[in-house]
């Protein structure tokens, strides 16, 4: 999923998105040459079941 599906998913700000990405709170990978995040949708269950509680290395 993209930035802004996750973002429009969780209802939440596209911001919130990258904030969490960058603290690592969220994972995902970046991918082509702009360096667009991807974020795995079992992440995003994990993080709405409350599962991602600590920085991801």
């Amino acid at each position: 999923m993209t930035v802004q599906e996750v973002a429009e998913y969780l209802r939440i700000h596209a911001m919130t998105v990258h904030r969490l990405l960058n603290t690592g709170k969220l994972p995902g990978f970046r991918t082509g040459a702009k360096g667009n995040w991807r974020i795995p949708r079992q992440a995003i269950i994990e993080l709405g079941n409350g599962s991602l509680r600590k920085p991801i290395e």
